[in-house]
This record gives C-alpha cells, sequence and structure tokens, in this order.
C-alpha cells in the first residue's frame, strides 16, 4: 500500500504541486493557509486547510491537478460547508475526478424541499449518468468525510460517507454495500483532481482539508492528533505566520 498524494495544506502555500493551479472567478476567493478554528477545530486537520468561497456572481472557486494516471485510487478528503445560500432545488458540484477530458465522478451538494442538503455521488456511464445520493444528509457546519475506491484490477467502485457504505448500485436494486462495476463506467483510470466549487454561482462557502489518495486500500480517518503534538503545531503555527505576515 503506498499514498501517492497526501495534501495537509500545514506548509505555507501547498503540501503537494497542483498543476494546473487556482481557478478563481471574479469576486471568489481561495486561502489555501486558512484557520481550522474558523470551522471549530475539526479532529486531525492541524494548523491550515483551504477555504474556497463563491461571492454569488461567478462560478469556479477550485485547486487542480493533472498527472495521476493511476488505475487503481483509494480517495479521501474532509470538508466542511459552513456557509450556504442554496434556495429549494439549488445544488453546488464541490468535488470532481476526472481521466483528461472526461469525468469520472463528481459529488454535489442540493438543497431539498424540507430544507434538508443530501450529498449525491454522479458517476458516468458510457450510457449516460447514474446518481446516487447519501444515506445521510450533509450538516452545514459540520465536518464530513469522502472516500472513494475506483479499483479497475477488481473491476470494482465504492463509495462511504463518514465511514459508512453509501449506494453505487447499477440499476436501483442491489444492497447499500454491494459494489458497483467499474467496466460499466465511463473510465476506469484517475488522473485529474478538482478541490473545490464547481459549475454553479451560489454564495458559498467550504473548507476541505486531508485530501489523500492511496492506490491499494481504504484511506480511512486520520488518527488524532495528540494534545501535545497539537499544542505545538499551533505555537509555530503561530510564530510561522506573524514571521510570513
Amino acid at each position: 500500500m503506498a499514498r501517492i498524494w497526501n495534501e495537509k495544506f500545514e506548509a505555507i502555500g501547498y503540501d503537494e504541486v497542483w498543476s494546473q493551479g487556482e481557478t478563481i472567478g471574479a469576486g471568489n476567493t481561495v486561502d489555501e493557509d486558512a484557520n481550522p478554528a474558523d470551522v471549530g477545530n475539526p479532529a486531525s486537520w492541524g494548523g491550515r486547510c483551504i477555504k474556497m468561497i463563491n461571492g454569488g456572481t461567478n462560478v469556479n472557486t477550485y485547486v487542480s491537478h493533472a498527472g495521476l494516471a493511476k488505475a487503481d485510487t483509494w480517495l479521501r478528503f474532509e470538508f466542511v460547508l459552513s456557509v450556504e445560500s442554496m434556495e429549494q432545488d439549488d445544488f453546488q458540484y464541490f468535488w470532481q475526478s476526472y481521466n483528461g477530458g472526461n469525468p469520472l465522478y463528481r459529488f454535489n451538494v442540493k438543497q431539498k424541499w424540507d430544507g434538508t442538503f443530501p450529498i449525491t455521488l454522479k458517476c458516468y456511464h458510457d450510457g449516460g449518468i447514474n446518481s446516487y445520493e447519501a444515506l445521510s444528509p450533509l450538516v452545514v457546519g459540520t465536518k464530513h468525510r469522502i472516500e472513494v475506491k475506483w479499483d479497475s484490477t477488481n473491476n470494482v467502485w465504492a463509495w462511504r460517507l463518514d465511514g459508512v457504505n453509501q449506494p453505487n448500485d447499477q440499476d436501483g436494486t442491489d444492497p447499500v454495500e454491494s459494489e458497483g462495476v467499474l467496466s460499466n463506467t465511463h473510465e476506469t483510470q484517475l488522473d485529474q483532481i478538482y478541490c473545490g466549487l464547481q459549475n454553479q454561482s451560489h454564495a458559498m462557502t467550504m473548507y476541505y482539508d486531508l485530501v489523500a489518495i492511496d492506490d491499494a486500500d481504504w484511506v480511512g480517518a486520520e488518527p488524532l492528533v495528540s494534545l501535545m503534538s497539537d499544542y505545538y503545531s499551533r505555537f509555530f503555527l503561530f510564530l510561522s505566520r506573524k514571521l510570513y505576515l
């Protein structure tokens, strides 16, 4: 098992090299040195994270990378939606994975008639798009963890929200814990990742951290940072910010 991508945003700037850089629409903001304290210091987030703000008039606010070219990938990222302005049936994409110009899967959040915010994975097939709504809705202001298994070797794919297996059946009748057949999807290799808000212009603020990709197994939750190491990381973060400013 090998970790082929491990972005924790702890360096000033980025830990990894995002080859395609930042895409920021007018009036939008990307802050890769944001303070997790803004969203309650989620467990294991360390001293920095990335914050994406859509101002409400332009669609794109994201950072992206191309060149992974991996057939077997287990993706993980954590996020907090802290501010949203959606109305009924509005939606916003907040993660996309591609191979070249072809999408593998996308995640969006939508506001339903009852005021809840379901997360939907859209999986792209040669014959169209299948949508899989998570069993539990997103909670504004709360950290969530998404993981995606894209395993070409065994011809399966699956996804989890907060460690729980989510629907990925091909015909709408399979049990939740079943795994989708990868050969039915549009692409079997992951090459590009897009972290951020895309395709819609709703005013929204999203925080991300712990973006990781493994080549053999689920990444899972990041080990909790000990109180002492957390104290020192925040102390040195304070010093670095003073020196940086």
